[in-house]
């Protein structure tokens, strides 16, 4: 059905064409330079996203030595873009090695939730050690034996 609906639209911009043409000819150079704009605008905008995005790094470690045995996972935030960051927010992951599974059992939220997050403001070069308790495991999982990464993250960069 959505072939008829196209096949309609171009019949009636072929008709306007025939009796409109210069009329028609400006429209299309209009919206031709109006969606490149566009194009162009996102295109910038993307990759200043994924520029800044890079620009905060996280890491996470098993360490109890370092933190504790009560909050074993130590987390290092660092800022190399310009502006201070705000606040940053994560999820953990936590694989077997050699394995693919998420083993962190975040119940009724989503692999893509975050619910850790830190508002400690960073400006560019600094980085925060945090400490933090580990998340519920799948399958009876060992924390100490697991490889652990941040998963999904966001930041908040704050206004100049």
């Amino acid at each position: 059905m959505a072939w008829l609906g196209a096949l309609l639209i171009l019949a009636l911009i072929f008709f306007l064409f025939r009796i409109f043409p210069l009329q028609m000819i400006v429209l299309s150079g209009v919206l031709v330079v109006g969606g490149g704009m566009l194009g162009v605008y996102a295109y910038v905008d993307d990759r200043d996203y994924a520029r800044q995005r890079a620009a905060i790094t996280m890491a996470v470690a098993f360490n109890p030595k370092a933190c504790s045995i009560e909050f074993p996972l130590l987390v290092a935030v660092h800022n190399s873009y310009k502006k201070p960051v705000g606040k940053v927010s994560w999820n953990f992951e936590a694989r077997k090695p050699g394995y693919s599974n998420n083993l962190v059992n975040y119940g009724r939220g989503s692999d893509y939730d975050t619910p850790y997050s830190s508002d400690k403001i960073l400006h560019k070069g600094q980085t925060d050690r945090l400490c933090y308790a580990v998340p519920v495991l799948n399958s009876g999982a060992q924390p100490e034996n697991l490889v652990w990464s941040i998963g999904k993250k966001e930041h908040d960069f704050l206004s100049d």
